[in-house]
């Protein structure tokens, strides 16, 4: 095993570890393993859903277990996306990860189409074909804050970390789909 880098300026490999099934989730860790065998980085895990794949969509979630397995995949952090995101809307503006504090983003990296993101995780959520088929029951004008909020953090993140790249299971629907966004904007690899 290479030796991890340390200090203020050490990189990252992101994990994205926001999807219920265990099977995706273990497949980007083994698969954010590998890659630092090659490029030697800590390894920054990303657990915590959005509320409404928690609440609408999945029978399960469990942060607690899914950011276990992270550490025991050797991340020196992880980050509770859903809380996070919570804590700006509550006002927050600084966010703290591996050591790092970060003053939150305006908005998201330039480039990025929050909307279209908005817009297909309401229709996965609510399972419906076209936004004039969902109801006061999706709270897309809720899910529209979070996202935001969402862009803003992610933006944070990869601008403001030194980050090597992004292991995800997924590349669209906000918290997915933002985050490969952002990664791209500021040239880090997606795998």
């Amino acid at each position: 095993h290479a030796t991890l880098p340390e200090g203020p300026e050490a990189p990252f490999v992101v994990v994205d570890l926001m999807m219920q099934s265990p099977r995706l989730a273990l497949r980007t860790l083994t698969l954010a393993g590998l890659l630092r065998t090659f490029r030697p980085a800590r390894l920054l895990a990303l657990v915590g859903p959005d509320p409404a794949w928690r609440n609408r969509v999945w029978q399960y979630y469990d942060s607690d277990r899914f950011a276990a397995w992270a550490r025991a995949f050797g991340a020196t952090d992880v980050l509770d996306v859903a809380a996070v995101v919570a804590a700006v809307g509550d006002g927050g503006r600084r966010i703290t990860v591996a050591g790092h504090e970060v003053a939150v983003a305006a908005g998201a990296a330039p480039g990025v189409d929050v909307d279209h993101h908005v817009e297909a995780t309401l229709l996965r959520v609510a399972r419906v074909p076209s936004t004039t088929d969902t109801g006061p029951e999706d709270d897309g004008a809720a899910l529209a804050i979070r996202t935001r909020i969402m862009a803003a953090v992610y933006e944070s993140l990869f601008s403001r970390l030194p980050v090597e790249a992004l292991v995800t299971s997924h590349v669209d629907y906000a918290q997915w789909g933002l985050a490969a966004r952002t990664a791209t904007a500021h040239d880090v690899p997606v795998l």
